[in-house]
This record gives C-alpha cells, structure tokens and sequence, in this order.
C-alpha cells in the first residue's frame, strides 16, 4: 500500500478540526488585536506617526503646526489604549456567555430528565387510582416546556459562540475555570479619569489656547484680541474641569457595581457550598433507603441551579471589574 504524503496528511489533519483553537480567557483577551474597532485604532496610530514624521521634517514648521502634529499622535495612542479596554471588556463579556449559556443547556437537559422521570410517575399514579388523567397531562405539558427550553439553551448557546467569534475568530472550545482578578485601588478611579480620551481632548484644547495666548504681545495684538483669548482660556479649563467631574462620577458607579458584583459572587459561593452539603446528605438519605430515587434527581437539580448562580455570580464580577477598566462599561 502506498503511504500518505506527510505534507498532505498535515494539510488533512489541520483540515479535519483537530488542530482548532482552544482558549483560556488570558489567551482569547491576547487575540484582542483582531476586533475591528482595535484594527482602526492602530491604523490611526500609525497614520499619526506617519504625518507627525512629515511635519517635523518641514524646515518652514511652525509652533502650532508641530502641536497638532504632536496632538493627533497623543489622541491616536489614547484612543488605541482605549479601544483594546474596551475590547477586553467586549471579549470577558461574550466569554463568560458562551459559559453560562453552556451551563444553560446542562440545567435544561436536567429539568427534561426529570420531568421525564415526573411523567412516568403520574402513568404509572393514573393506573393504580393515585392519580388522574389531568396530572398526567400537566406533566406531559411541563415535560414540553422543558424540551422547548433546552431548544432555546442550545439556540442560545450557538448564538454566544458566533458572538465570541466575531471577537476572536474561530475555536474549538473555551476553558471554564476562570481565576479571579482582585478589587482594583479605589484611586484606580482617578486613572482611569485621566486617560480617558475625553479628559486627554480638553487637556489638548487647554494646551491650544494657553498657546494661542502665549502668541499674542501687546505690540501687534489688540488687548481685545488678547481678552478674547483669555476668555477662551478660561472656557477651556471649566470644561477640562467639568469633564473630569462627570468621568469620575461615572467611574465611581462603575466601582460601586463592581463591589456589589463582589459581594453577590460572595454570597453565591457560600450558597453553593450549602448545595454541595445538601446534596451528599440526600445521597445518603438514598442509600438509606429513606427518599426515592426521584426525590434524589431533585436534589441535583437544585444542586446544578446553585452551580449556575455560582457561574453568574463570578461572571458578573469578571464583566464589572472590566467594565470598570474600560471606564465606560462598554460602549
């Protein structure tokens, strides 16, 4: 028998999917590069380097020139800074959703086995005169919704992965143990104030006119020329001020949303450890003889809803803290 090319066995093994991507968070926020809004941002850059190498180069180069030369790079840097924040925080938030809606679909096939199982036992009621022919039918009706409910988890769960895609291209499958960053500083506020492209625009315009003005001499100017520009000055800094505000209340709820996320990620671990005890006390009520083996699916699906509040208890954490990064919750 004729062996296989190697060069053609590796083109049908990568072909095949065996070679898909699969991604922790730290590596699916690496591939941030690929989002389209980031792709612009360091086109920018580099276009403002571009233009600011030309203008230095210009022997007739003017004071104001170079500024703006100078300016536009600034932006152009501070904007790419921000537009892969806001990614990161695009990416956390469509990663965690591929988990919770796989979680989704684990509790949905749950609730169908043991609906499933409930249906049985109201035949089987129905035949020995417990029960009648309307709880089985509420039963076949429960067991419908549920199956309706595990198309919807698996649509939706096909819809998370397209959306995580969209972000960073193709995979296979994602891991589920995510670790947890700490709290931020609460001064993490004022940085995040301060190199936000708002702030970076009005400290530019403040720079601008404080040039202007330095410009200006009383043997060519006119003093009302020269007032104007004062004016303007001052206009500038209130709304350098102004704008610092509004970012730092805003930044500030953010902050506030990330510790309430904290506390509830808290509250359901601690739920979730009482599940986890429930559940081993109702596996050994079933070895006892003491609950039925219904009663005990029961228990793990209770137990499985607390795993889910778990899941979005630290999914939440991880959206809100950056979100908080981003300094805009998204936008």
């Amino acid at each position: 028998m004729k062996k296989m090319p190697k060069t053609l066995f590796v083109m049908m093994f990568l072909a095949s999917g065996a070679f898909a991507q699969q991604y922790t968070l730290p590596e699916a926020l690496k591939q941030v590069d690929k989002v389209g809004s980031v792709v612009l941002a360091k086109l920018e850059v580099e276009d403002a380097q571009a233009n600011l190498t030309r203008t230095l180069s210009d022997p007739l180069l003017t004071r104001p020139t170079e500024i703006q030369a100078r300016q536009r790079l600034k932006t152009a840097q501070v904007k790419y800074d921000d537009a892969v924040r806001q990614a990161q925080s695009q990416i956390v938030s469509a990663y965690t959703g591929v988990l919770e809606a796989q979680e989704q679909v684990t509790l949905a096939e749950k609730s169908t086995d043991v609906l499933e199982q409930a249906l049985k036992i109201a035949q089987i009621r129905q035949k020995n005169g417990s029960g009648t022919a309307l709880d089985v039918r509420d039963a076949e009706r429960q067991l419908a919704d549920a199956e309706k409910n595990v198309a919807a988890a698996k649509n939706g769960l096909s819809l998370s992965k397209q959306n995580l895609a969209n972000l960073i291209g193709k995979f296979e499958k994602i891991g589920e143990q995510l670790s947890l960053p700490e709290l931020p500083k609460s001064d993490a506020i004022a940085q995040i104030v301060e190199r936000s492209p708002n702030t970076l625009q009005l400290l530019q315009a403040v720079e601008l006119t404080q040039m202007q003005l330095d410009l200006l001499d009383p043997s060519y100017a006119a003093q009302t020329q020269i007032d104007s520009a004062k004016s303007s000055l001052t206009q500038a800094q209130q709304n350098l001020s102004d704008i610092r505000n509004s970012l730092k209340v805003q930044a500030q709820s953010l902050y506030d949303n990330l510790l309430s996320a904290q506390k509830g990620y808290q509250v359901a671990v601690k739920a979730r450890e009482n599940a986890r005890e429930q559940l081993a006390s109702q596996k050994k009520r079933l070895s006892g003889g003491l609950i039925s083996p219904f009663d005990f699916m029961r228990a793990e699906l209770t137990d499985m809803q607390a795993e889910l509040s778990l899941v979005q208890a630290r999914d939440n954490y991880l959206k809100a803290y950056y979100a908080f990064l981003a300094g805009s919750g998204g936008r």
